[in-house]
């Protein structure tokens, strides 16, 4: 499913996105600090689910979705969402995820489609991403390299 991904990544990338500069990673991704522990806590407990129908960009807080911490299938915390990838629609297509992975030498961008997660609404404001998918398989899949990067860094 994230192979499949990185060809839907490739494509949306000629597509508006909005990106933010690659956070410097945090703490291991299974340590995070007391506060953003308590954040996931607090959203897995209480949050509302965001269907998907309502991932458009009019209809949420892009603001407060990028940098939304994300956790895998064991509600670990694994990173942060780095990149939306929006069709000209408006609809969410795909998230880059920042992966942290305790060094600022491992940190690692991948590609996922927006139906592989589901987007948690705090209380408070704010959003969570849970991945359909655990850390090691999440770390295992290929890194993002948007489509124009990848056409200038072989001359094209």
């Amino acid at each position: 499913m994230l192979i499949k991904m990185t060809a839907l990544a490739s494509a949306l990338s000629g597509l508006v996105y909005t990106s933010l500069p690659a956070p410097a990673p945090l703490m291991a991704p299974d340590a995070p600090n007391e506060d953003l522990q308590q954040k996931i806590a607090l959203t897995l407990d209480a949050g509302r689910e965001v269907p998907p129908h309502a991932l458009v960009f009019e209809r949420v807080d892009v603001d407060a979705l990028m940098g939304a911490p994300v956790v895998d299938t064991q509600e670990r915390f694994v990173g942060h969402v780095a990149q939306l990838m929006v069709a000209e629609n408006g609809r969410i297509e795909g998230l880059v995820l920042g992966l942290e992975r305790g060094l600022p030498s491992a940190y690692k961008e991948i590609a996922i489609e927006s139906e592989e997660v589901d987007v948690l609404r705090a209380m408070a404001g704010g959003y969570l991403v849970k991945t359909d998918d655990g850390f090691a398989a999440l770390n295992n899949a290929p890194e993002f390299v948007p489509e124009y990067e990848s056409a200038s860094a072989s001359g094209s």
